[in-house]
């Protein structure tokens, strides 16, 4: 506790590595180890790859070949057991700390995973049973049947009341699936079936509703269904009709007790939980339900935190703990930060309620990265098409010395949908000039004349010019043959957002019926489309708003894998002052209501940037 304390604290570990052992057998090897003669104790540390060789070397082969030494090195010996991994977007961050997440597990035991949002938390339970999947089965290809592993059992867990209910709806209505299930659960509920304690506890029941038992499964899997079908019972009974493809109403007319069932259906899934390889959950649900918070506090022997850099330290301590668990963070520092909502709040007298929101707006992601800790940095772009990351990286990376893969390569067939973009555009709008030759780069529509309302209440903003614009274009290029499942519409306000759905339910635009939900860059943290549309909902006599956060603009503009397509008003910024000179710093409202005096750089030397390289369209 004392280390960890020292760690958080960031005071340095001075104090703990001269404080008095407990055992003096133990400082004497320690001062052997050290080649001491002072009293001083080392730091701990931990291996997160404590598994044989072939076991390793089937798990790094998922990292690219340039990385896997400096990996392997660094998951090896992680100080004080702990390791930070951190990327742009689009570096594979995600997969990168799957492989260190597994690692961990295979190494140490049982593992909590969490992150700031139920999108996030369901991203990585799916990478890490892909991962999980393609490690074991390249290992087993490999090695004799006696040295065969299995799958690691991947549990995205929800509220238990949903999961049983989800366990009753998809046994009731074996037709209906997960669509019908959610539609049951109601529009507030996050479940989904893909690797959830139902999904699970169907597997064992033998549901045809899930994928079958996979030859190297969990062993808890197969050992509970041996369990079931030798002790005659309601879960014997139960299994009976589902694996015979009957629904529960069957079950129910043989005079079986459903309360019965209920009963020893939770039962089996805490029987399953209790021997999870790792628990995916939400920061809420791992404190608030019950069977969760026993596997943080009683299981899990390491933690790991994907994007941490928008998680508080209040949210991160109280996965972490205080006893210097080991623990993985994953993240980008030029993502968004920890959402403080009481940010600028005042009371009746005008007095600020929450002095220290500025505090609380940084992550133990940025404080363990200031106070020097060891970080792994990924260098290598693998998901945009080569050119449409120059801008962001330039301005919010300036130091990042990084490479695009050869999957980046703008020749690929999976990129033909960004060469169809650039054709539509470029015969769509004057004056715009074609992207260099080789990649592919982002587009500004200017829409003269754009008018911005603001929310006098909330301090939203909207755009209706802008919209019908964006509207239209994407419009028009869906009609040109590409399908609108691969669009997407993302604002920096939400009250753009909810005109820009008002605006698609019209007639005009049923060409986009398809096409993503539209949401706000708050929304869209982690994921991403082929072709992306931002509608930016500023002007100059508005002003940049969110858009002189450098963090929101960095997402927003780094959504897309083939095409970017930015519309908005090119001279939000005036480039000249009223004394001649350029306007350097702006009054700015950030989410919360706090109102600062900022620059504007990042968003100036972007304008300024396709401005010059003439990638800029009127309408």
């Amino acid at each position: 506790m004392a280390l960890h304390s020292a760690l958080l604290r960031g005071n340095g570990f001075y104090d703990w590595m001269t404080w008095p052992a407990q055992n003096t057998a133990d400082l004497v090897e320690l001062m052997a180890g050290l080649g001491l003669t002072s009293r001083v104790r080392a730091l701990p540390v931990v291996s997160f790859l404590s598994i044989d060789v072939d076991r390793i070397d089937a798990l790094l082969e998922e990292a690219l070949p340039l990385d896997r030494t400096r990996f392997n090195q660094y998951l090896s010996k992680r100080v004080l057991g702990l390791g930070i991994i951190t990327a742009g977007p689009g570096f594979g961050n995600t997969t990168a700390l799957s492989v260190a997440t597994l690692g961990m597990q295979r190494s140490l035991g049982q593992v909590l995973y969490s992150a700031p949002s139920h999108v996030a938390t369901s991203k990585f339970a799916e990478c890490l049973d892909r991962v999980s999947t393609t490690v074991t089965d390249r290992h087993n290809e490999r090695q004799p049947s006696n040295r065969h592993t299995r799958y690691a059992l991947v549990i995205r867990g929800y509220v238990i009341r949903e999961e049983l209910a989800a366990v009753s709806c998809l046994l009731a209505r074996l037709a209906g699936g997960e669509d019908y299930c959610r539609q049951q659960l109601g529009k507030a509920s996050n479940w989904r079936l893909h690797l959830s304690l139902a999904f699970w506890t169907l597997v064992v029941l033998g549901s045809p509703t899930v994928r079958s038992t996979r030859a190297h499964e969990a062993k808890i899997i197969g050992d509970l269904q041996a369990e079931i079908t030798a002790n005659p019972g309601v879960l014997h009974e139960l299994r009976r009709v589902v694996v015979g493809g009957k629904a529960l109403e069957e079950f129910q007319s043989e005079g079986h007790d459903l309360m019965a069932a209920k009963t020893a259906t939770l039962e089996l899934m805490r029987k399953i939980l209790a021997r999870a390889d790792l628990l995916c959950t939400t920061l809420a649900a791992a404190d608030k339900v019950v069977e969760y918070r026993s596997f943080k506090t009683k299981l899990a022997k390491g933690v790991s935190i994907d994007e941490a850099a928008n998680m508080n330290r209040c949210d991160s301590v109280s996965l972490w703990g205080n006893t210097l668990l080991p623990c993985l963070l994953g993240g980008d520092p030029m993502q968004l930060p920890p959402f403080v909502g009481s940010a600028g709040e005042k009371d009746s007298s005008g007095h600020v309620i929450h002095r220290l929101a500025e505090d609380a707006a940084i992550s133990h992601l940025d404080v363990l990265h200031a106070a020097g800790m060891p970080v792994y940095r990924l260098t290598q772009q693998l998901r945009m098409a080569e050119g449409l990351f120059d801008m962001v990286a330039k301005e919010a990376y300036p130091s990042a010395d990084f490479t695009y893969a050869p999957s980046c390569a703008v020749g690929l067939d999976k990129f033909d949908i960004g060469h169809d973009l650039e054709k539509f555009l470029l015969g769509t709008l004057p004056r715009a000039r074609a992207s260099p030759t080789g990649r592919l780069s982002p587009f500004f529509v200017h829409v003269s004349g754009s008018v911005v309302e603001v929310d006098a209440l909330t301090g939203s903003r909207r755009s209706a010019t802008q919209v019908k614009a964006a509207l239209k274009l994407a419009q028009d290029f869906v009609q040109t043959g590409v399908g609108a499942r691969r669009i997407v519409i993302l604002a920096p306000y939400s009250s753009n957002v909810a005109l820009i759905e008002r605006g698609l339910r019209e007639p005009e635009f049923s060409a986009l019926s398809a096409m993503a939900p539209v949401s706000t860059v708050d929304g869209y943290q982690g994921q991403e489309s082929d072709i992306v549309f931002v509608v930016m909902g500023t002007s100059q006599a508005s002003g940049p708003g969110f858009m002189a956060n450098e963090n929101r603009l960095t997402v927003l503009l780094s959504r897309q894998r083939c095409g970017l397509v930015i519309v908005g008003d090119i001279d939000v910024i005036p480039r000249q002052g009223p004394k001649g000179k350029d306007n350097d710093r702006f009054l700015v409202e950030v989410p919360g209501g706090q109102i600062f005096n900022a620059k504007v750089d990042m968003l100036r030397n972007i304008h300024n940037t396709l401005l010059t390289t003439g990638r800029v369209g009127y309408v």
